[in-house]
């Protein structure tokens, strides 16, 4: 995959989302958190629908049967784990988000009244939880996963990849259809 900064971009993309959801919630603004964060996920379940069903399936076929190249990138021996621990962090980010998103919808749509500070803090942490976890993981997918599919896939398996994942990008749930 020649075009690694397919992913990499959505990622930036998605990193702007996160960071605008912050003040909304610091300005109390409950329905443009909601927005935001209900956004995000949608981008981060297509964004992980990609990488499951096309990326680390390319990857993992392309270090059975491709040579590794002698110099880095290469995958690691046992790519498969390192795959796996992604998609444990994909599962852990979903599941978490749609519990923040569950807190903030429990939230009146002015949170002023008594007992939505302590909520909006815990709402505050889970997402800083979500953004920190999340930088780390995006570091280890481009500085891994996505350079070792560039390293191991040719031009035309690269470019056929991208457009699948980019079909996948795309396919937003209905409600963003505007």
């Amino acid at each position: 995959m020649k075009n690694p900064t397919l992913l990499d971009h959505d990622h930036s993309e998605m990193d702007s989302l996160l960071a605008d959801f912050f003040p909304a919630l610091e300005k109390r603004d409950i329905p443009r958190c909601l927005e935001l964060l209900d956004l995000f996920w949608a981008r981060l379940a297509v964004h992980i629908r990609a990488e499951h069903v096309h990326l680390f399936p390319a990857v993992l076929d392309a270090c059975h049967s491709v040579q590794p190249p002698a110099t880095p990138p290469t995958p690691p021996a046992d790519a498969q784990e390192a795959i796996n621990a992604l998609r444990h962090e994909h599962d852990f980010f979903m599941t978490e988000i749609w519990r923040t998103l569950k807190l903030l919808r429990a939230l009146p749509e002015t949170a002023s009244r008594e007992g939505s500070a302590e909520a909006l803090e815990a709402i505050r942490q889970k997402a800083e939880i979500i953004a920190q976890r999340l930088h780390a993981h995006n570091e280890r997918e481009e500085g891994g996963v996505y350079r070792w599919a560039e390293a191991l896939l040719d031009e035309r398996a690269g470019a056929a990849l991208a457009s699948k994942m980019q079909v996948e990008l795309e396919n937003m749930p209905p409600r963003f259809h505007h």
